[in-house]
Parts: structure tokens; sequence; C-alpha cells
């Protein structure tokens, strides 16, 4: 059963409907976690392949499934396509019932997994998604979308309502698939809201 279960997340993972659908028809267990820790559905969203999503949905895949990887615990579906920006995607998903806020081991939601561009951002924001959502640290997407130096996604941030007034989060623990920029990130941060609010947003650069 292992074996047949590890060929449905290839199938998916490579696009392969028909795969899919026989590995299926001989019993494999969609929702199941393979050995690296993803179920077919993981796959599907992370390499941004909506027609597998849906078939993939259509036979019952949970669409909260959590990835079973210690260094991503309670990563969906839908955190994946977030983070890559892959809006069909995560419609997909969404529609079919996917917690806009489900939380990761550390807390974060798919928003704060989006902060690297604004598409995947107003596809949440477009399904009610609190752009001031708290992690566990305390952090908020605009805290990210700072430390990851995205000026645009702060901009955008701020002018969709995100509250800026949310104070500095205390060190805790941090996605590990996102370097931070240095001591810098903070003063970056406080300055980029600081000019966004004056209006001089043109002039300033997080680098």
């Amino acid at each position: 059963m292992e074996d047949l279960t590890e060929e449905l997340i290839r199938a998916a993972r490579e696009g392969d409907a028909q795969g899919v659908e026989a590995a299926l028809k001989e019993g494999a267990s969609i929702n199941f976690l393979g050995k690296g820790g993803w179920a077919a559905l993981h796959h599907a969203a992370f390499e941004g392949n909506v027609e597998m999503t849906r078939l993939l949905i259509s036979f019952g895949a949970d669409v909260g499934v959590s990835s079973g990887k210690k260094s991503e615990g309670g990563v969906t579906p839908l955190h994946l396509a977030a983070e890559a920006g892959y809006d069909l995607v995560m419609e997909a998903l969404l529609e079919a019932g996917a917690d806009i806020a489900a939380s990761d081991s550390n807390g974060f939601q798919p928003v704060h997994w989006a902060t690297t561009q604004v598409t995947a951002l107003a596809v949440l924001l477009s399904h009610d998604c609190n752009l001031s959502a708290q992690a566990r640290d305390l952090s908020t997407p605009l805290h990210h979308a700072a430390t990851e130096g995205k000026l645009d996604v702060v901009k955008w941030l701020v002018q969709n309502g995100a509250d800026c007034a949310i104070g500095r989060p205390w060190t805790g623990p941090k996605r590990n698939r996102h370097r931070t920029r240095g001591p810098s990130v903070w003063e970056a941060y406080t300055g980029a809201v600081s000019l966004l609010s004056q209006g001089q947003i043109g002039r300033y650069s997080l680098v």
C-alpha cells in the first residue's frame, strides 16, 4: 500500500493525471503523507499545477492536510501556493474550503508566507484574510515584507489597511525558507512605514 501511495504522490508531483487516477483506483490513500512528509496535494500546490490540484480535490483530497516535515509542521497546500504566488491554485484551494487562517508550527498563516509578492496577498485579501495577523513571535506580514526587502509589498500592505502600529516582534522562531537582512531589518520596517505615511515612498529603498 505504501508503494502504491508513493506512486500516487509521484504522479501528482509530475502532473500525471492518468497515473493519479490509476493509483487511486488500485487503492492508494489520497491524503497519505509520503516519505518526504507531503501529501499529493502539497506537491500539486508546490508545482503550481491547478489542474492537478482540482483533480485531487475532486477525489476527496483534504485541502487542510498538514506537512509531516519537522521543519514545516502545520504547513498546508495553501501555504505553499501562497508563498509562490500561484493564484489559481490558491483560488481552487480556497473555493474547496481551505482555512485561510491555518497556522504552521510557528504560527505563520498563508498571509505571512505570501509576502514575497502582491499577487498572492491580493487573492487572500479577496477572501477576507487578516493582513495584520500576528504569528507566535508577534510578527505580521508587514514585518515579513520589510525583512525580505519587498518595498512594493510593504506599500501594498499599508495601502490595503495593514496595521502599522503593531510593535517590534520579540526574537522567536522564523521561517527557515527566508533569510533575514541583518540588524537593520527593524529600521527598514519603521523607515518604510514612516515614509509611506509621509507620501515619500518613491525615495525609499530597502537594501
